[in-house]
């Protein structure tokens, strides 16, 4: 038993292996974007924000989220803002290269009737 245990182990190490490398053979196709993000509290009651009401839709029509491991400087958080309050922040996002079909995505549940607003980039 422990020599099929063990070779059944050698295979799916061969298996794994044989993976990693023919992903590594992909032509990788991607670049980061920063997105510079001000975001203000006109009304009268405090509100919740988060890097997730954020999402960067490609020309293909993929829906992206923050690519945590691009920005540590200037990155915006979540939190919440008073009446009047102010945050400002960098999002980043790892995009198709050369996409000029960018378009970035905010929706808030708290805000706007959980209705998204556009921006193309």
């Amino acid at each position: 038993m422990f020599t099929f245990f063990r070779k059944q182990a050698k295979e799916a190490l061969a298996d794994a292996l044989s993976l990693f490398l023919s992903v590594g053979l992909f032509e990788y196709r991607r670049s980061f974007i920063d997105v510079s993000t001000a975001i203000k509290n006109n009304g009268k009651d405090s509100n919740s924000f988060n890097t997730f009401d954020f999402k960067m839709q490609d020309s293909n029509g993929v829906q992206l989220t923050e690519d945590f491991s691009a920005i540590s400087d200037g990155k915006l958080n979540s939190g919440s803002l008073a009446a009047g309050g102010k945050a400002t922040g960098k999002i980043a996002y790892q995009v198709p290269q050369d996409d000029k079909g960018l378009k970035l995505l905010f929706t808030n549940p708290n805000l706007f009737n959980n209705k998204t607003i556009t921006f193309s980039l």
